[in-house]
């Protein structure tokens, strides 16, 4: 044991000489680079208590020629044993393995020499940079990380049974067609992104999850998604999912009301509706459609995604819920009498939000309004609460143009300040008379 530095059941390094190595069964974890470049380490023996073996753990142990890992282990992690002697891997549960797992070891050579392609434990780890035809086995369920990154293949089936398309799986490649099956469920992130020959993507229905960047950069694509659920609980996809910065897709159809169709929108894109069938999940759709542009929730504005500068919030809507606008480019903002509560971040960062108007809005949350550097008049006649940091980094609001009966009550935060009102008590003539409590 002397020779194994253990912490909270981690062997966070080796300490000792010994080429044959028994690891004790108190170990869980194998932590970054315990062993890396012990070049005289030959063989390891891991214990059936691990469950997670860290990056680089036995990168360049090049003496190391085979290696069992047994069902207990659930994650083999970037570059884990890269770069080392292995030429014989088994593998006897289902581990998630990432990224240049086993990247330059005899082992991958002779895989991807002999099948074109480095298959472990199911996943295909990568596939041979220089193929222009390639068919992936059938025994394949997940295509892992950067496998086919930069590949020069251009036309690729993707069989049934693969469940997952892990992050980078054909970023960059030279696709020109791609089919998946009903099988795939997941979509990572940036999994397609920069693929720029690539003319036509359909994701099948069976798609419950697509991450960030997936779809990145498909200027040339028509991407078609088929999942019509609306409720982000069921179908979660990322609101990034089509880019983070400047999302370029030549054109994207998805059913009307689904959850892709808001994100879509909400990134300016050339988006196509089509209807959706019955839906299939036992609940009626969490959401409906005011003018196309006003999702609701019962009586929750949930999400805007116009473009408009002017803004006419629809009769009925009694709450602005949370990120309902944020980062929208309006103008001014008119809110019908119904409106009574505008929640926590309903409008952050909308920095070109000039003034907005409620008559019957009653209280305001925490950060309503964050960062609208330039929202110059805020008209609340009958406000009955609100957070002071509701207004934060609001610079252009001045105590004068927030037209709030005397009445109101301002509660503070721990900070006991608002940006726009300096960092002194709130006092002045629109507040005359209000009761301050401090919260916490």
């Amino acid at each position: 044991m002397s020779d194994f530095l253990i912490e909270d059941g981690e062997l966070v390094s080796y300490l000792g000489d010994e080429v044959d190595i028994v690891i004790p069964d108190c170990v869980h974890r194998i932590g970054m680079g315990a062993f890396i470049e012990r070049k005289n380490v030959r063989s390891v023996i891991l214990p059936k208590s691990l469950s997670w073996i860290g990056q680089f753990a036995f990168a360049h142990c090049e003496n190391l020629k085979s290696i069992t890992i047994s069902s207990s282990v659930t994650f083999i992690d970037k570059g884990a044993f890269s770069n080392s002697g292995l030429e014989e891997i088994i593998i006897e549960g289902k581990p998630e393995i990432r990224l240049w797992a086993f990247d330059g070891t005899p082992w991958e050579a002779i895989e991807l020499k002999k099948n074109g392609s480095s298959v472990c434990n199911n996943v295909l780890l990568s596939v041979n940079p220089e193929l222009t035809e390639y068919a992936i086995p059938a025994n394949v369920k997940i295509i892992g990380r950067d496998a086919f990154k930069n590949s020069k293949i251009k036309e690729i089936d993707i069989p049934n049974g693969v469940s997952k398309l892990d992050n980078c799986a054909f970023s960059y490649s030279k696709l020109e067609r791609i089919s998946l099956p009903d099988t795939l469920k997941v979509v990572g992130s940036h999994a397609f992104s920069n693929c720029m020959n690539l003319t036509e993507l359909i994701i099948p229905k069976s798609v419950s999850q697509i991450d960030d960047n997936a779809f990145e950069g498909l200027e040339n694509c028509v991407l078609t998604i088929l999942n019509e659920s609306d409720d982000e609980e069921l179908f979660r996809i990322s609101p990034y999912a089509f880019g983070i910065r400047n999302p370029n897709i030549k054109e994207i159809c998805v059913p009307y009301g689904s959850a892709a169709m808001r994100y879509a929108m909400k990134c300016d894109l050339n988006v196509t509706t089509f209807p959706c069938g019955p839906k299939r999940f036992g609940n009626p759709k969490r959401y409906r459609y005011i003018d196309n542009v006003f999702c609701c929730e019962g009586n929750t504005l949930h999400e805007y995604f116009g473009h408009e500068e002017i803004v006419n919030v629809p009769d009925g809507i009694a709450v602005i819920g949370n990120n309902a606008f944020t980062g929208q480019k309006i103008k001014k903002v008119y809110l019908p009498d119904s409106v009574t509560h505008i929640e926590d971040l309903a409008f952050p960062h909308c920095d070109e939000l000039e003034y907005i108007i409620g008559n019957g809005v009653q209280e305001v949350e925490i950060h309503a309004f964050h960062g609208c550097t330039k929202l110059e008049k805020v008209v609340f006649p009958n406000l009955k609460k609100y957070i002071d940091l509701a207004f934060q980094d609001c610079d252009n609001l001045k105590p004068e143009n927030m037209h709030f009966p005397p009445d109101a009550v301002a509660v503070k935060t721990h900070w006991q300040t608002c940006a726009c009102l300096g960092s002194q008590p709130i006092e002045g003539k629109i507040h005359a008379g209000a009761t301050t409590i401090i919260d916490g």
